[in-house]
């Protein structure tokens, strides 16, 4: 499965957790955006995933050539 965990910044202190089944490879490279949804790759699975910050669903998108890591701006 891929598990993702929200954690506490200051305390370390679980937040939530959620599985998912895998799609293939591994999470591999992460960032969270302004409205506190996380969005990841999955090497070897070619998927771009966006977990929701409120509902924890997640949504994903199969894509031909997963990139190595991420990397976010200011938008």
């Amino acid at each position: 499965p891929e598990d993702v965990y929200r954690l506490d910044g200051d305390t370390g202190a679980i937040l939530d957790h959620v599985s998912f089944p895998q799609q293939g490879g591994r999470i591999y490279g992460g960032a969270v955006d302004g409205e506190g949804n996380l969005w990841y790759v999955n090497r070897g699975g070619n998927h771009l995933a966006r977990i929701d910050a409120i509902t924890l669903q997640r949504e994903s998108w199969e894509i031909p050539n997963v990139p190595y890591g991420m990397g976010v701006d200011s938008n």
